[in-house]
């Protein structure tokens, strides 16, 4: 039941949104002529603080890796992780799109 699977399914997903929103808000596309995706790994701790990040996934362009990883730590803190979601840090991935300006 919803015990072991760790919460309720609907705050988890409104949850997940509000991380994305908050991440996508953050990210800052780098002036270049490069367009890519970047996929980003990372964990945040019950009170929204980010624990860990990591590149999972590299675009192939060390600047637009890097404006990833700048999103993430301007996007920090995160809302906190609501109880009825987890009891314990949360690990997500999420993908950043560059496009050409």
């Amino acid at each position: 039941g919803e015990a072991k699977s760790g919460g309720d399914a609907k705050a988890f997903g409104r949850y997940l949104g509000q991380i994305n929103d908050h991440v996508q808000k953050a990210k800052i596309n780098p002036r270049s002529a490069v367009a890519g995706t970047v996929v980003m790994r990372f964990t945040v701790d019950v009170d929204g603080k980010l624990l860990s990040k990591e590149v999972a996934s590299s675009s192939g362009s060390k600047l637009l890796d890097d404006a990833a990883t700048a999103a993430l730590d301007r996007a920090a803190p995160f809302p906190p992780i609501p109880p009825e979601v987890s009891i314990k840090p949360l690990a997500f991935t999420q993908p950043f799109k560059f496009i050409m300006r």
